[in-house]
């Protein structure tokens, strides 16, 4: 059986569902997608999909972000979590200078 590749509007309504999820804490999108998908089963396995995948993501980018901020942090660049966008996780990093700097 060949699945049909959902069409513009199906994928705006995954993405609508996926962000109000992301909206609700952890222990209720579970309910929240299966009310907002009513019956439709391929758009809650679409929405469940994505939700994993970014539950995976934030499971990895935490530790990634630490140890990177380890790695750099020398003692001269001070390294701050900045934000978190979708895939994306952005640091500050500024270098101290020294006075004697040459």
């Amino acid at each position: 059986m060949e699945k049909t590749r959902p069409s513009q509007d199906e994928w705006r309504r995954v993405e609508e569902v996926y962000h109000e999820a992301l909206e609700h804490r952890p222990e209720s999108r579970a309910a929240f997608v299966i009310a907002a998908c009513g019956g439709d089963s391929s758009l809650r396995r679409e929405v469940e999909s994505l939700l994993a995948a970014d539950g995976a993501n934030a499971l990895v980018d935490q530790p990634a972000m630490d140890i990177a901020a380890e790695l750099l942090d020398d003692g001269s660049i001070e390294i701050e979590f900045a934000y978190h966008n979708g895939d994306e996780v952005v640091l500050k990093a500024k270098r101290e200078t020294s006075s004697t700097a040459c």
